[in-house]
């Protein structure tokens, strides 16, 4: 993201860039990543999977209870 500080100065919403190989930095994704390797293995090729059965993970993930995770 190269025009960050433009975006931020734009938008009014700051950006936060992690350092390469430190997962610890970007807890939300990595959590995200978890939930949907439960539906789709890491390395799954998503180009195979119709755009219904993407969008229902997609709803069922978007759906869940924080707590019940």
């Amino acid at each position: 993201m190269t025009n960050h500080k433009e975006f931020t100065i734009a938008t009014k919403i700051p950006v936060y860039l992690c350092d390469p190989y430190s997962p610890w930095q970007r807890g939300s994704n990595e959590h995200t990543n978890r939930l949907i390797r439960q539906y789709f293995p890491k390395g799954t090729d998503l180009s195979i999977h119709s755009q219904q059965k993407l969008s229902s993970v997609a709803r069922r993930l978007n759906e869940r209870l924080l707590w019940s995770e």
